[in-house]
């Protein structure tokens, strides 16, 4: 049963975290638009890699209107967790997409940059392997965890459930990929840029851009096996606040457009 102390802190912090996802959705979308002006105007046309892009600020519009839904959601009954948990799955899995397409437009920039075949059919493995990954973070959103007291309330339930261990493998497994992911297309350009005849300020501009993406992704791999290592045991605790990952989701799809 929950407290009316869990349901007060919850709505203060549902309230307060989906002010946060708007924020940041709307400059997300500020620089998207920045960006499409820009390509457009110098270019003349739109490519794949904008094309891309557009649709994962598409898909994270959808995924923070299902966050605002889910916090809307009366936890003081099973209904209104089964409500939560409904979209609350169901953004995760458009997020963990959005964020996918926003890495796999920078990889498509990357491979129109690329001369040699090697180069370009890596880009095409990571582009391939990041899609298969995001099936397997959707499994891990949505398969029940034995001894989760959540798992009554969530929808689709028949009664099964995997191991606690199986669950929080498939759950972090594709972050720990993702952050990899960022940190190899942090370093990929250096190998097109290097050759370029640049000023030594666009170089150093080039060095921190890459710094930043290769910390991004470090710092996502080592929250994952922290968070892993917390999350060992804590099935037993049901705090229905410690079920909103997707704040960092929308985090992570935000950043991912920007910096990309």
């Amino acid at each position: 049963m929950t407290t009316a102390a869990e349901i007060d802190a919850y709505d203060i912090q549902t309230h307060q975290s989906t002010i946060a996802v708007w924020i940041l959705t709307s400059f997300a979308g500020v620089f998207l638009a920045i960006r499409l002006y820009v390509r457009r105007s110098r270019i003349g046309a739109l490519l794949w890699d904008d094309y891309l892009l557009a649709l994962a600020y598409i898909l994270l519009l959808a995924g923070a209107a299902l966050v605002s839904v889910s916090f809307a959601s009366d936890i003081a009954v099973d209904d209104g967790k089964s409500h939560f948990f409904f979209y609350h799955q169901l953004s995760s899995s458009i997020l963990t997409l959005a964020t996918t397409w926003s890495k796999c437009a920078f990889a498509l920039t990357l491979w129109r940059l690329a001369q040699k075949v090697g180069a370009r059919i890596f880009l095409v493995f990571l582009i391939i392997s990041s899609h298969l990954l995001v099936a397997v973070s959707v499994l891990g959103i949505y398969i029940p965890a034995c001894g989760d007291p959540k798992t009554p309330v969530r929808p689709y339930y028949a009664g099964g459930c995997y191991k606690e261990s199986v669950v929080r493998t498939l759950f972090i497994a594709p972050i720990v990929y993702g952050g990899v992911m960022d940190v190899l297309l942090s370093i990929f350009p250096w190998f097109i840029v290097r050759k370029l005849q640049l000023k030594r300020q666009e170089k150093l501009g080039v060095a921190v851009a890459m710094g930043l993406g290769m910390l991004t992704g470090m710092i996502v791999i080592l929250r994952c096996f922290l968070q892993y290592k917390q999350l060992v045991g804590r099935f037993g605790e049901y705090q229905l606040l410690r079920s909103i990952p997707t704040f960092e989701q929308e985090v992570k799809t935000n950043v991912a457009i920007v910096s990309f």
